[in-house]
């Protein structure tokens, strides 16, 4: 026999501590098989309520069955589980599983209903109790979802939720119903996904299908529910470039001083726009220890090379220029991500072009300067007159010995051209400048004398100037440049 197993009706409760279930099984004829079962039974129990179940069919197959027993066993939790033969051939069979969840503790306990026929053999029913135990917070395997794909494609984000015992959990959010095309649930056990809003037993993967149809980065809020309250997952979806959607380069600026100028020799430049580098990505060395000139599909083109790439980004790239790009003239800048170009910048070239890193790398007030006992200039710490600081630029132009462009900085190699600083308007004694050792080739430390002459305050100009050419405090590419907070001056005896 065949069976179509149905809720005849509705569960009964039997007892302050069973369930009653009713799976009706119609009968089909089937010839030549022998007894078969269906996927099994599963009872979830919630903290303060009664016990559920879920809508798990029993199918007995062929028609012609005679159903002589059915036996229940349990492999964990004792004897919680128990069956009986509500009806048998040839009526509509029906057999009826209860689970006792008295005095059940917290856990997920497994059993079987073995049910046995005089002529078709026997099958067997698998049967899960789980007893769900006062609400913990879920632990989650990642704490943020990010996925990347190019213009107008589907990617898939997955996450898992689990908890130390099974737990009810729900699955909502923020995001646009343009950026998600679907979400979808898969749990070990039952659930009720027509609730609303829908909810599921852990563990459980959860998983987001995104789709962005231009280029840019696209961002939203998955939120996990539970008993004692939610969890908010952040997510993002990085869309590169496509052929119909080739990349937009909107603005060219040196990296440190953020201000748009010519390029020199190993400056660390930035490129903002659309579409730039998908998901977001730092610096990587290649196998021979230099810097990488793709990072995510993405390469910066200056003149045609490939520059070595500090950061990648959907909305911003940061690359070195090479150091082959020339001191005059002007370098063409082009953008390829996903074998997609853009249009071609062209950018002045100089044989300097200085500025000076902030440390809030807006390239406007407290600069990036390290006091002499190796701690961070600031506020709270500033330098004192008679001291020797570090202060980190880029855009100094060629070097002696020649650096190679993308090497990592190891030994002393000086700009070629002279450097000088001044501290509050105070010519201020460079006792050397060189590329830092261990960054990438292009970054400057300038150690600076500070002038026993100079007024200690807490806006403090600082500037160097690379071959009389000046960093952002003073007056860069024809236009007038606000004083910065440079460093912090202490006020000492000298």
């Amino acid at each position: 026999m065949v069976a179509n197993p149905r809720i005849a009706q509705p569960p009964t409760k039997e007892s302050s501590d069973r369930l009653l279930l009713n799976h009706r099984l119609n009968v089909y004829p089937v010839a030549g098989t022998t007894l078969s079962c269906g996927s099994g039974v599963t009872y979830i129990q919630i903290p303060g309520t009664e016990p559920q179940t879920s809508n798990n069919a029993v199918t007995l197959q062929p028609l012609g069955a005679n159903i002589t027993s059915v036996t229940p066993t349990t492999q964990t939790g004792g004897g919680w589980l128990s069956a009986q033969i509500y009806a048998n051939y040839p009526s509509q069979a029906v057999m009826t599983v209860y689970a006792s969840t008295a005095n059940a503790a917290p856990g997920t306990y497994q059993g079987a209903v073995t049910v046995n026929s005089s002529n078709y053999g026997s099958c067997t029913v698998p049967v899960t109790l789980s007893v769900l135990g006062t609400p913990a917070p879920p632990q989650l395997t990642a704490t943020s979802l990010i996925a990347s794909a190019p213009a107008g494609q589907s990617v898939t984000a997955s996450l898992t939720v689990s908890s130390t015992d099974p737990e009810l959990i729900s699955i909502g959010g923020n995001w646009s119903s343009s950026l998600v095309t679907s979400v979808g649930v898969q749990s070990s056990y039952s659930s009720n996904p027509y609730a609303t809003p829908p909810s599921y037993v852990t563990p459980a993967a959860v998983s987001l299908t995104m789709a962005g149809q231009r280029p840019g980065a696209y961002f939203g809020i998955l939120t996990v529910g539970w008993g004692g309250g939610t969890i908010d997952v952040p997510f993002a979806l990085y869309v590169s470039a496509s052929a119909m959607d080739p990349p937009i380069v909107a603005s060219i600026v040196n990296s440190a001083a953020l201000t748009p100028a010519a390029l020199s020799p190993g400056e660390l430049f930035t490129l903002t726009g659309v579409g730039l580098g998908g998901a977001p990505a730092a610096l990587a060395l290649t196998a021979s220890g230099n810097v990488a000139t793709t990072l995510n599909s993405t390469e910066v083109l200056v003149n045609g090379v490939p520059a070595p790439l500090v950061y990648s980004a959907a909305g911003q790239m940061n690359a070195v220029v090479p150091y082959q790009a020339g001191t005059t003239g002007s370098a063409t800048i082009q953008v390829t991500s996903n074998n997609t170009m853009s249009q071609s910048w062209t950018v002045p070239l100089a044989p300097a072009a200085p500025g000076i890193f902030t440390a809030s790398a807006t390239g406007v007030g407290q600069a990036a300067v390290v006091n002499s006992d190796g701690t961070v200039n600031s506020a709270a710490n500033p330098a004192a007159r008679g001291t020797v600081v570090q202060v980190y630029a880029t855009g100094a132009g060629v070097t002696v010995p020649a650096a190679a462009t993308g090497s990592v900085t190891s030994g002393l190699i000086a700009p070629l051209l002279p450097v000088t600083a001044q501290i509050g308007g105070v010519t201020a004694q460079v006792i050397d400048a060189d590329l830092a050792p261990g960054d990438v080739s292009g970054v400057l430390q300038v150690n600076v004398l500070v002038p026993q002459s100079v007024t200690p305050g807490g806006a403090v100009p600082l500037t160097i100037s690379v071959g009389g050419i000046p960093s952002q405090a003073g007056v860069t590419n024809g236009a007038p440049i606000a004083h910065i907070r440079p460093f912090l001056l202490a006020d000492n005896e000298g």
